[in-house]
């Protein structure tokens, strides 16, 4: 895992990193632009504070909101308390991808064989 400029590998790595990403999401919990705050296995992390009208959030509301960036944007959740718990739901939201991208296959896959039995009938002649 990347934090800002900060490469973290090794032993430990992944407590460091999960420490180093919370920390900086948090030094970041006013920006309310979506900015890039790390990377992870290829994907970009951004996080974006939250604003609620007038400031009127509460302390424990005004935690950012955290993404997680391939050629599309998920979500994810930032846990300001146990900053491994952030890391665990940027992995589970990363494993997500990996079940839609079966679910996906497994449809692509009925819909080519439901293609190929409609072209089978079409080249059977009609019997009157």
């Amino acid at each position: 895992m990347t934090v800002g400029n900060r490469v973290f590998s090794g032993k430990g790595a992944r407590e460091e990193a999960a420490k180093a990403l919370t920390f900086t999401i948090l030094s970041w919990r006013d920006d309310q632009t979506l900015q890039p705050r790390g990377q992870f296995r290829g994907f970009e992390i951004l996080s974006k504070g939250k604003t609620g009208g007038m400031g009127l959030l509460q302390e424990d509301e005004h935690v950012p909101e955290l993404f997680i960036r391939g050629r599309a944007t998920y979500s994810a959740n930032l846990n300001p308390a146990t900053a491994v718990g952030t890391v665990q739901s940027v992995e589970h939201t990363l494993r997500s991808l990996d079940k839609l991208a079966a679910e996906q296959q497994s449809r692509v896959a009925r819909a080519e064989k439901e293609l190929s039995d409609y072209q089978a009938q079409v080249e059977r002649p009609i019997r009157t």
